[in-house]
């Protein structure tokens, strides 16, 4: 890969950030594996090169009853299909030497590759260990519910139609957003986003309300 191992010391560098690593993740499983049961939150999306990220927590509980939930890591997979999936929360629990035996519950958005009851992770979860309960993500679960009630408003309807046709408009075509982007020249302060920023148009994301915000922002700031 070209990467060196050593840096400027002994005392650091990459091999000693991987060893360091290695000694986390080691503390974090005789963690998980104490409370014996546990459960995972799984998600994926797309980042700004379209590559697929994939997202995996581990939620436990000690003696105390004290709830945790370790980040393992983001992974790049080939596609998003429910058997892709699947096979890359077989292969991280291996990795941490967790085994499916001791799992209780998993917790997905309402995707159909993810919670389909046929075809779907959460099936295949099942197959292989039927004591794991379901669990539907309750952040995904608000911003449906927003999304509904948004639905019920007219004017709302109006003006997310408006700020994702204009941005589709501008950011789908290279030359549109060429032209829009020599006029928006300078950086202007925009205090939701801590510092100046360059003001471009962001995707009207259709579930995320969290990204409806920004994209909201930046419209109104143009």
């Amino acid at each position: 890969m070209g990467i060196s191992i050593r840096g400027y010391s002994h005392n650091d560098g990459n091999f000693i950030s991987l060893l360091e690593e290695r000694c986390v993740d080691r503390e974090l499983v005789q963690s998980i594996k104490k409370s014996e049961y546990f459960s995972i939150i799984a998600d994926s999306t797309t980042d700004i090169s379209s590559t697929e990220q994939f997202s995996l927590c581990i939620r436990y509980v000690d003696s105390n009853f004290e709830v945790y939930e370790v980040f393992t890591g983001l992974y790049n997979t080939p596609d998003s299909k429910a058997l892709t999936f699947f096979d890359t929360i077989k292969d991280i629990l291996i990795r941490f030497t967790l085994s499916t035996s001791n799992l209780r519950g998993h917790c997905f958005d309402g995707a159909a590759n993810m919670s389909g009851k046929l075809n779907g992770v959460k099936k295949l979860i099942e197959n292989v260990q039927p004591k794991s309960c379901f669990v539907h993500c309750s952040n995904q679960s608000l911003d449906l519910a927003l999304q509904e009630v948004a639905r019920k408003n007219s004017a709302m309807c109006d003006i997310f139609t408006m700020v994702r046709d204009v941005s589709n408009a501008i950011l789908e075509s290279a030359k549109r957003k060429s032209i829009y982007e020599n006029i928006v020249l300078e950086p202007c302060y925009n205090s939701s986003e801590l510092g100046s920023v360059k003001q471009n148009l962001l995707p009207f994301c259709p579930t995320r309300w969290s990204v409806r915000v920004k994209s909201l922002t930046r419209f109104l700031d143009n």
